[in-house]
């Protein structure tokens, strides 16, 4: 029984076909690990390890029809939000001050008119 490829791969060589989305299907070492590798198109999607035999090619393709695994989400540690109890007021940094708490402001002294 032959291998025979689905719609929208290419063969490129022995070790690696190219599917029309960009996924990549390769025989190589990744990692320190030789085997058939599912390398997704979205590259925070992480890539699928498969045994380095046919067997293992076989299920790299069964894997890519079977839609691959989903990115996982890293939330960004720099955004925290913070919960400010609702009986303390939260001062902005920025924008104009609060016009209670700006200092006032008198007529413009003689020296300053002329400018």
């Amino acid at each position: 029984m032959g291998f025979h490829l689905g719609k929208g791969w290419d063969k490129t060589s022995e070790d690696l076909f190219i599917h029309d989305s960009g996924v990549r299907i390769s025989k190589t070492s990744y990692r320190g690990k030789p085997g058939w590798w599912v390398f997704p198109v979205d590259l925070d999607a992480p890539p699928v390890e498969h045994a380095p035999t046919d067997a293992g090619r076989e299920e790299a393709f069964t894997t890519v029809a079977k839609g691959l695994p989903k990115p996982k989400v890293k939330k960004d540690p720099r955004k925290k939000k913070v919960a400010v109890p609702e009986d303390e007021e939260v001062e902005s940094k920025g924008g104009p001050p609060d016009e209670d708490l700006a200092p006032e402001r008198g007529e413009p002294d003689e020296e300053e008119k002329d400018d």
